[in-house]
């Protein structure tokens, strides 16, 4: 079910009366659950057999972690269920290149392999199977100050809403199991923060319909056959139009998500802080994407070391952290050399610190060159897409510009760009004054959600 559908608007609608009717209190755990479960399902229903194993699975070992006092066999149990998740993970992901050769066989033409490898990966599946692996990590360091100890039964229905919250479900942001769980009790209609909920809502479905929406259709023609009909300039126009366009639509999703938490009593971390103001790598995976890169930095980067030990173990620690980034965001080879690149960048700028002597309008702006530039990698994801792509971005220079295609891909790009610089711009007294009117801003995008919408698309982290 999309978040941009009136179907999601007639499902919210009737939630939110029976989630605060006063004497159905004690059962919004359960009716949070079965909604997400239905929302989950809603087109494809095989989906929540895959999530409820992995909410029976994870909800018996993390059980048996908070309850068993054997060092030992807490430890296998953490391991157990790392390797499931993960292992679960990998295989929906690359089922595809794991079961190639035997599926295009002409004698295993119709068996249930090839079924399976035909269908689609589920949405979601990365981001539960993350927080999957969090609640079982933290209950093994002891970090489980967040979880009441109660019965098998409270404890599963409160990892069910953990891992099965719709609102955050589908593309994040990534929630650790000590951000959620202590939140989990009887919420009260007098408590919304309606504030929170309706910025969130606008900003992230302005971000989503009127930005990235938009920018899809006027992108349209980005793709590898048609590469070469493009002058240089129009590739550079769409490369950075399609590095606003992920942005806008990734991070409209997470502000939707935040909003619609607050809507039923639960704060969920924020996932975008205006990231292209970054002024250095570092500061930007600080920015983008937040929640996957402290889940990376928590459970992939300090187990390998960290800043532990030798330069050169440091720097391979990061170089391998942003390599598993890049693998998570998909099985080709420009996912891996796109997370392979970006933990260079780190190592060298933690290495030799080369914008130091720089000012910081340039630094945002080499930040953002970067990161726009390796998203080729990031669009075309084989090797000869690749270098077919920055070929042509550097030597397409006898095709003729296309300034109706630039213009319009500036028109949506510029408020994205207002949305950043306007924390440098204006002191942060002058942006206190100015809170006072936010009303106003808020009420231009919703004018401008209401007649400047585009063609509604499902949201690119769908699928990852």
């Amino acid at each position: 079910m999309l978040f941009n559908s009136f179907d999601f608007l007639y499902f919210l609608i009737l939630l939110l009366i029976g989630y605060y009717i006063p004497f159905l209190g004690k059962l919004q755990v359960p009716l949070l659950i079965l909604s997400s479960f239905f929302f989950y399902s809603y087109y494809d229903h095989y989906l929540i057999v895959l999530l409820g194993v992995v909410i029976i699975f994870n909800s018996m070992t993390s059980y048996q972690i908070l309850k068993n006092k054997i060092y030992q066999k807490k430890k296998y149990l953490m391991w157990m269920s790392v390797l499931f998740n993960i292992g679960l993970l990998f295989i929906f992901k690359y089922k595809y290149q794991l079961f190639h050769d035997f599926i295009t066989h002409e004698s295993n033409s119709n068996n249930i392999l090839r079924k399976f490898v035909e269908l689609p990966l589920p949405i979601g599946l990365s981001f539960y199977c993350f927080q999957a692996v969090s609640l079982s990590v933290d209950l093994f360091r002891n970090d489980h100050k967040f979880v009441k100890h109660r019965s098998f039964f409270n404890h599963f229905f409160e990892v069910s809403l953990y891992l099965s919250f719709f609102p955050q479900l589908i593309a994040g942001p990534i929630v650790k199991s000590k951000q959620f769980l202590f939140q989990i009790e009887k919420k009260y209609f007098k408590n919304i923060q309606f504030d929170k909920f309706i910025k969130n809502l606008i900003v992230g479905y302005f971000l989503k319909i009127v930005i990235a929406d938009n920018l899809a259709t006027v992108l349209v023609r980005f793709k590898y056959s048609l590469i070469h009909d493009l002058a240089s300039f129009d590739l550079l126009a769409m490369l950075i139009g399609y590095t606003v366009q992920e942005f806008a639509d990734f991070a409209g999703y997470s502000y939707i998500a935040i909003g619609l938490g607050y809507l039923f009593g639960y704060e969920l971390p924020m996932n975008f802080n205006r990231p292209f103001i970054a002024k250095n790598i570092s500061e930007f995976w600080q920015r983008w994407h937040i929640s996957l890169t402290y889940w990376i930095k928590d459970y992939i980067y300090i187990p390998l070391g960290g800043n532990r030990g030798p330069l050169w173990k440091k720097n391979l620690n990061i170089i391998l952290s942003m390599l598993f980034s890049g693998l998570w965001h998909g099985a080709n080879f420009g996912f891996a050399v796109w997370g392979l690149l970006h933990g260079l960048a780190l190592v060298i700028e933690k290495s030799f610190k080369p914008l130091s002597f720089i000012l910081d309008y340039l630094k945002m702006f080499l930040v953002f060159a970067t990161f726009a530039f390796l998203m080729g990698f990031y669009k075309f994801g084989e090797i000869d897409q690749i270098y077919t792509f920055y070929h042509a971005l550097f030597f397409n220079n006898i095709n003729m510009n296309d300034y109706l295609l630039i213009s319009q891909i500036f028109i949506y790009i510029f408020p994205v760009i207002l949305y950043h610089l306007y924390v440098i711009f204006l002191s942060e007294e002058i942006r206190e004054r100015l809170e006072r009117y936010s009303f106003i801003g808020y009420a231009l995008l919703v004018i401008l959600l209401l007649t400047d919408y585009g063609v509604q698309n499902e949201f690119l982290y769908f699928r990852f």
